[in-house]
């Protein structure tokens, strides 16, 4: 029986191609994954309409968990984590102790993160265009305006 085509392999796959970009994937293990070359799969990408919309479909739902992960760590967060701790435990008979040993014991601890500064103005500048130093952007556009002053005055427009 001969081996399905690329295209194929692409067409009955597109759902198992937009789970792997969405969680990271890249092009190279994608390819690996389906048993095609990486060249085959970019070639498909840049010429299938359909195959090109699941990949942005994948990596939009990467997007979306990056961003909330962000917003979480920008805004602060508590977590249950398990950790383990060593606990000496004995055993007494009439007051005396019979056998002592430690074991390890699994614990549920909520845990709070603060929030990540860095995180939260990196949002800031992209979601709602903040800036640190607005006058700093007004002194570069009066920059370029005097650069583009200096071109005219010098002939070179």
């Amino acid at each position: 029986m001969a081996r399905p085509s690329a295209k194929n392999i692409i067409k009955e796959n597109l759902k198992k191609i937009e789970k792997w970009v969405a969680s990271g994937l890249t092009m190279k293990d994608i390819a690996h994954n389906l048993g095609i070359s990486e060249r085959t799969l970019y070639k498909y990408k840049a010429t299938d309409p359909q195959f090109m919309q699941t990949v942005k479909n994948g990596r939009q739902v990467a997007v979306e968990i990056l961003e909330n992960t962000m917003f979480k760590s920008a805004t602060g967060f508590t977590q249950t984590l398990k950790k383990y701790e060593k606990v000496k435990r004995c055993t007494y008979k009439d007051g005396k102790k019979l056998k002592e040993w430690e074991e390890i014991v699994e614990l549920e601890v909520d845990e709070y993160f603060k929030p990540d500064v860095t995180a939260g103005i990196f949002l800031l500048k992209n979601w709602a265009n903040y800036m640190n130093e607005p006058r700093a952007l007004e002194l570069r556009e009066k920059e370029i305006d005097l650069q583009k002053q200096k071109i005219e005055d010098s002939g070179w427009s």
